[in-house]
Formats: C-alpha cells, sequence, structure tokens
C-alpha cells in the first residue's frame, strides 16, 4: 500500500501545485473593475418596419442609428435591421406578424440573444424623438459616463410614485451607499505605492413613465419576469461595469443587508472571468468602452484616450493625465513585486514537498 501511495505521489504533488497556484494566480481584480475593463456588451437588436419608401427624413433617422451602432463603427451596443412589409413573409418573421400594419413606420427595440426573452421590449412610433432615446437619452448618457469615470456601480431607483416608499428607499440607499463610499474594499488591492481600491457609487432618480426615458424604462422592467407586475413599489437597478446590470432590489427588499450583499459582489475578487457565467444583462448605452485605459486603481481611471468629459471631472482628468507615466511606472513594479513572491513561495513549496518525498522513500526501503 505504501509503495503504490508513492506511485501516486507525482499525481498529488501536481494537483497540490495546481492548487496553489489557481490561489495565488486568482484574478484578484474586483468584479466592477474587471467588467469595465473586460466585459464587452451583448448587442440588443434594433428593427424598423415600414411599408413601401422610406421619407427622406427617415431615411436619415436610419443614417444615424447605423452611425452609432457598432455594427458600423459606433459605441451603440446593438445591431440595425431595417424590414419592409413588401418584401417579407410574415410567417418568417415574429415580431412582424404582432405589428399593426395601420401604425408603421415603427422602430422596435429586443434583448440580446443571451437573455430569456426575445419578444420586442419597446416599439414606438419611427421618429426623431425616438431615435434620440436609443443614441443619446440623456440617463443612459449620464450612467455611462459615470461608469466609465470609474464608479464602482450606479444605483438606479425607479420610484413608485409614493411619497413614503420613495422617500424611504431613498434615504436607506442614501445612508448605506454614503457609509460604502467612506469606507474602503474589505479586500484592497494594492495597485499602486499609494492607492488602495475604494468603493464609489452613485445613486440616480427615474420617475416612471419620464420623458426620452421610456427605452431604459423598458429594459429595467422587463429585464425579470415579474417586475412589472411590482411598479407599486420603489426598485433599486445596480448598473456596474460596461452598463451591465446585476439584479434588482424591490420595496421591502431594499435593505442594508441587501446592499451589502450587493457591495460585497461588485467589490469582491473577480472569481469567474467569463461574463456568461456571471449574474447580470447588459444594457443598451451609446459609450466608447474601448477608450477606457486600463488602470488597475478605481481613482486614477480616467477617460484618457478621448471619452467624453463634462465639468465635474475636467480638473481630475487634468491632474492624473500628468502623472499617468509614473502611474504606469508604479503598477508595473507592483506585479514584478507580486510575481516574485509567488515564484518564491512556488519554489518553497517543491522544497518541503520533496523533503518529505524523500524522507517517506527512506522509510519505506528500511
Amino acid at each position: 500500500m505504501k509503495t503504490s501511495n508513492l506511485k501516486n505521489f507525482p499525481l498529488y504533488l501536481i494537483i497540490a501545485l495546481s492548487f496553489l497556484f489557481n490561489q495565488t494566480h486568482a484574478c484578484d481584480t474586483p468584479v466592477y473593475r474587471y467588467a469595465l475593463e473586460n466585459w464587452q456588451p451583448d448587442l440588443y437588436h434594433v428593427y424598423v418596419f415600414y411599408q413601401g419608401q422610406l421619407t427622406e427624413t427617415e431615411k436619415q433617422l436610419v443614417d444615424t442609428l447605423n452611425k452609432n451602432s457598432v455594427q458600423y463603427g459606433g459605441y451603440a451596443n446593438y445591431s440595425l435591421t431595417t424590414v419592409n412589409f413588401d418584401k417579407i413573409s410574415l410567417k418568417d418573421n415574429v415580431l412582424a406578424e404582432s405589428i399593426d400594419k395601420s401604425t408603421l413606420p415603427v422602430i422596435t427595440v429586443c434583448y440580446p440573444g443571451t437573455h430569456q426573452s426575445t419578444a420586442s421590449i419597446w416599439q414606438k412610433p419611427f421618429n426623431e424623438s425616438h431615435v434620440k432615446e436609443i443614441v443619446s437619452s440623456p440617463l443612459c448618457t449620464k450612467i455611462s459616463n459615470e461608469l466609465s469615470y470609474g464608479k464602482t456601480a450606479v444605483w438606479l431607483m425607479l420610484k413608485s410614485g409614493n411619497f413614503e416608499k420613495d422617500n424611504k428607499a431613498q434615504q436607506i440607499l442614501e445612508k448605506e451607499l454614503g457609509y460604502l463610499n467612506n469606507s474602503i474594499n474589505e479586500n484592497p488591492t494594492q495597485r499602486t505605492k499609494t492607492d488602495t481600491l475604494k468603493t464609489d457609487y452613485s445613486l440616480i432618480l427615474l420617475d416612471q413613465k419620464q420623458a426620452n426615458e421610456s427605452l431604459l424604462e423598458a429594459m429595467l422592467l422587463y429585464s425579470e419576469n415579474d417586475l412589472i407586475d411590482f411598479t407599486d413599489y420603489p426598485m433599486v437597478f445596480i448598473i456596474f461595469g460596461q452598463g451591465r446590470l446585476l439584479y434588482t432590489l424591490v420595496g421591502d427588499g431594499i435593505t442594508k443587508r441587501n446592499i451589502n450583499e450587493a457591495h460585497s459582489i461588485l467589490a469582491g475578487p473577480c472569481t469567474c472571468e467569463i461574463k456568461e457565467y456571471n449574474t447580470g444583462l447588459d444594457l443598451l448605452f451609446n459609450q466608447n468602452w474601448s477608450a477606457i485605459k486600463k488602470i488597475s486603481s478605481p481613482n486614477l481611471y480616467q477617460s484618457l484616450s478621448g471619452i467624453k468629459k463634462d465639468s465635474t471631472y475636467q480638473s481630475q482628468n487634468t491632474e492624473l493625465i500628468t502623472s499617468v507615466k509614473d502611474i504606469e511606472e508604479s503598477i508595473k513594479e507592483s506585479t514584478l513585486y507580486r510575481n516574485m513572491m509567488m515564484i518564491i513561495v512556488i519554489l518553497f513549496f517543491l522544497t518541503l514537498v520533496s523533503g518529505v518525498f524523500i524522507a517517506l522513500k527512506r522509510k519505506n526501503t528500511l
């Protein structure tokens, strides 16, 4: 039996080393940071249904949609398809079957194919105001800008219209998010010599049926099967990364405990780097996420490569841009130090295990 165990010893050694390597080489970047840097959003499906010929104005609107779509070099995560009722078979297009021809032309939006529902979540007359909701919604622009500037997450509260309920939820959010914003991440990762990862949440309020935000409201309310049935209660949608919705807190579920649980997910280490294996749904935003500088410190995450700036962040950006080279050098030094320590630990472990193996082998030969 002892001889047999010794024969399997190399296998045990490989397993042990693999475990050690995974522990020392695990992704120590917080989920929200890794998502912002790496998780590209899925594509929504936008359709324009019409019959006969589009007017010149409508053709220009189609051009606007095309130019903003990632299909044609834009930044908005959707694909555009134009459908002429005179040239299709309704049997071959489920969406077309549900459209009243008397309302044409219309524009409709569907979730990405990865979502459980592929039905239309938003259908409106095809005009300039509704095209603007897709390419430049005021709140979507604000949310995506805040995320691109390094916010840990945006907590978007959809009001119920009941003052008492909304006020209670808002007070809880402001208190708990304020506390988290003033605290250091429970597992801070030293990315530079002087900076640790700190949470930086923002709270945005949205009224139901708010002007120019009907698409955003639809994306949120249809993200889960039964949310549309709870509009009498305030809802909180937690948005992080490149516009990814984590999940939703509703009514009495807006509590200190649930807020901190969401924080532990967002600010905790990224245990799975594959986006599809993590909770969440991508929302539709028109943002140049690829322009974000990959400097893994939230206080240093800036629009160094062309992301739109506003006055709130202008002075911060100016100061940080001047020190980018120093930051990158310190990151390189930090990475080198961590790799050296990992090698030392592995060598120590190998030496220890080899000693035990030799001792056991000598004992069996006696």
